[in-house]
């Protein structure tokens, strides 16, 4: 009698793993990047036509990946300026309504859940500069991210934003770097 309970606790726990119970847990892959770009790979800026630089200083490409998702149509990097790290992988697309954007992010936010494990919604604190909640993913050691949201500013848009902290650290080190190079300059 207990081999066949210990039989059927077996088969079921195989089944919850191969049938998705407990799957996700077993089969998340850490952030490394997206969209073809890794977190740290060097980026050749001569490899894009636009460019822009972003309200806190950061340095914005745009390009378009390999295999473009139906949901975005635009995508950019940001990174670090001295040294040229990708720390900032963004994808936008602009939606018709606010709920065609929430269908829209809860197919992207079930593609990432199956990739990078589970979720959390977070609100930003008033006064912040974002919009909206995201839908957040971390890493075990929370030093990379996803998040996805619909921001309504003028225009209705998805936004999914990847985010290296490390590399966003190192840029913000590089940028005042070369504040002070620029200070030394003209005090010459």
């Amino acid at each position: 009698m207990l081999a066949k309970k210990t039989l059927v606790l077996s088969v079921i726990w195989c089944c919850l793993i191969l049938f998705g119970g407990i799957r996700p847990l077993l089969s998340v892959e850490p952030v490394q990047g997206a969209f073809g770009f890794r977190f740290g790979a060097e980026f050749d800026p001569s490899d894009t036509p636009a460019s822009f630089t972003t309200l806190n200083g950061n340095r914005a490409y745009f390009f378009m990946p390999l295999y473009p998702s139906q949901h975005f149509d635009r995508y950019l990097v940001q990174v670090t300026p001295l040294t040229n790290k990708i720390h900032t992988i963004i994808a936008v697309g602009p939606k018709a309504s606010k709920e065609a954007c929430e269908e829209d992010r809860a197919a992207v936010v079930d593609g990432l859940t199956a990739k990078h494990g589970a979720s959390f919604r977070w609100m930003p604190a008033r006064g912040v500069p974002f919009e909206g909640d995201y839908d957040i993913f971390l890493q075990p050691d929370q030093k990379r991210g996803v998040g996805v949201t619909c921001s309504e500013a003028s225009v209705v848009t998805l936004q999914l934003i990847y985010v290296d902290d490390d590399l966003t650290n190192i840029a913000e080190l590089e940028r005042q770097q070369v504040a002070q190079q620029q200070l030394g300059k003209r005090m010459l």
